[in-house]
């Protein structure tokens, strides 16, 4: 059963989240209805639940902020973005912040347990008019510079199959190699280029002229 923390300051809505997620077989560490308080409980964990669950349009800290302050931290857990309307500005600094995707709270009851499914098996869940906002911003990484990153060639492999979208079990399917296998080669790429999510990792090897698109 995978541990799950979630930001949400509506009490109603609190409650809904609550139910689907224990319905799909999610454990609730605990929940907070302001930044504020989960980034002062955030200081005191030790080790980290696999997913943390925050709405964007908090009072006070933004779920944006929270994303900004704790992705430094972000190794073994990922980020979903809560929001009301779909602000392609906000959703999209969050993605670049961290986050593995976004969720519209008017389609929680159909969409939350595939979607948070998809973010732990390590895919990010994006609209398509997103999608293509993110290729246009990876292709602004035109001018290849000098790097000693140095990305053996199975890691160079695994790499170019996250620049295509691939889950971390899909990426396994296709090359025979275990789930566990793929994630600790792509968490070696993560600290080979200093980054802490895959969307970083992929500008960041774009960006570095390691891999093109």
């Amino acid at each position: 059963m995978k541990n799950i923390i979630f930001v949400e300051d509506d009490p109603r809505f609190s409650t809904i989240l609550k139910k689907l997620l224990e319905k799909s077989g999610f454990n609730i560490i605990t929940s907070f209805c302001d930044g504020e308080s989960f980034l002062e409980y955030f200081k005191t964990l030790i080790t980290y639940p696999s997913i943390f669950l925050f709405d964007l349009e908090l009072p006070g800290i933004s779920g944006l902020d929270i994303i900004k302050q704790i992705a430094p931290f972000q190794k073994d857990f990922n980020m979903l973005i809560l929001t009301s309307f779909s602000d392609e500005n906000r959703v999209f600094e969050a993605i670049k912040g961290g986050a593995s995707g976004y969720i519209l709270k008017k389609d929680i009851s159909l969409k939350l347990k595939d979607t948070l499914i998809e973010i732990d098996d390590g895919g990010i869940v994006i609209e398509p008019i997103l999608a293509k906002r993110f290729l246009n911003y990876f292709k602004t990484f035109k001018t290849p510079i000098k790097t000693d990153v140095d990305l053996s060639d199975d890691e160079l492999d695994l790499l170019c199959y996250l620049v295509k979208g691939f889950t971390y079990q899909e990426i396994a399917d296709l090359t025979t190699r275990t789930h566990r296998s793929v994630k600790y080669t792509l968490s070696n790429i993560y600290k080979k280029l200093n980054v802490k999510s895959r969307v970083e990792a992929v500008s960041e090897a774009i960006r570095l002229g390691i891999i093109s698109i």
